[in-house]
């Protein structure tokens, strides 16, 4: 579980402790304060110190990211003014955006907004084509056009603006792919027009009877606390997908698109 589920340090600690056997003992020791004390301190009724907490941070191994937010609500627990707390929600407020940064998360390279950028996401063909040849049966222009259904003109042309800024390079015939390891900042202009391209073929796709495809939707009412476990579930879903693609043989071009927001 993540402590970015959490706004309480207090419930963080309680669900963790519970899920493991025996670990109240464990952390009052990481704490270096009495087992007593500790189950005290997570019914609400005293306050866990910073040195406390962070024993405990640092006994489950939390990154610096984790620690800081939850050192950040054991502040916000001990704050006697409302002032002061309204100080703290607003850097835990900056952590959970950053936290919930794609760009920040996955450690992947910026894109400056250039020239280059502006015309490689103008289509959803662009990322397309460049992303097929590193899968050895669509290094060809004519495997690429067949399997993507685009007229072998336009591949050829996307292909050697592609070899132009690097991004692929020529083995006799075959098309490689050489560098792209790219991610577009949350922030970036371009990243709503990414974003439309790509739901667009999953709707396209959804259409498709015989596709094999996974595609869901829907729209529910929920509490704010749940919204931000929600948000939280599908950030690890994320890394624990990269975990399992990121090693993968390269067979197959598989889009993948995840929408979490609220509406009102």
């Amino acid at each position: 579980m993540s402590p970015f589920e959490f706004d309480d340090y207090r419930l963080y600690l309680d669900k963790r402790i519970r899920s493991e056997w025996g670990a109240i003992t464990r952390v009052a020791e990481a704490a270096h304060c009495q087992r007593s004390y500790l189950s005290r301190a997570i019914k609400g009724e005293v306050l866990l110190t910073p040195d406390h907490l962070y024993g405990i941070c640092e006994y489950w191994r939390q990154t610096d990211e984790e620690t800081d937010y939850l050192m950040l609500l054991l502040e916000k627990a001990r704050a006697s003014t409302s002032r002061h707390r309204e100080h703290i929600e607003r850097k835990l407020n900056r952590l959970l955006r950053k936290q919930e940064n794609l760009a920040d998360r996955l450690r992947t390279p910026r894109i400056a907004v250039g020239d280059r950028e502006v015309l490689y996401y103008s289509a959803w063909y662009w990322v397309a084509i460049h992303l097929s040849t590193a899968i050895p049966a669509l290094q060809t222009e004519k495997s690429i056009s067949q399997h993507l259904h685009l007229p072998p003109p336009l591949v050829k042309s996307v292909i050697e603006q592609l070899f132009d800024w690097g991004l692929v390079q020529r083995a006799g015939e075959r098309w490689v792919f050489n560098s792209g390891n790219l991610h577009l900042p949350k922030n970036s202009p371009l990243i709503g027009q990414h974003h439309s391209h790509l739901r667009s073929k999953a709707v396209e796709d959804s259409l498709n009877p015989l596709s094999d495809g996974l595609h869901y939707s829907q729209m529910q009412a929920m509490e704010e606390s749940t919204y931000q476990k929600f948000k939280q579930l599908f950030l690890q879903s994320i890394d624990d997908s990269l975990r399992l693609a990121d090693p993968a043989k390269e067979e197959r071009l598989v889009a993948v698109t995840l929408d979490v927001f609220k509406v009102f």
